[in-house]
């Protein structure tokens, strides 16, 4: 269960910054 935990943080860890970036260029070109 704690493994399951670890692993979806490294998953959000790895698509949130992607987020951030597509949130920016949404921001930039409008």
């Amino acid at each position: 269960m704690i493994t399951y935990c670890l692993y979806l943080l490294q998953r959000i860890s790895l698509i949130f910054p992607w987020s951030l970036v597509n949130l920016r260029n949404v921001i930039g070109f409008k």
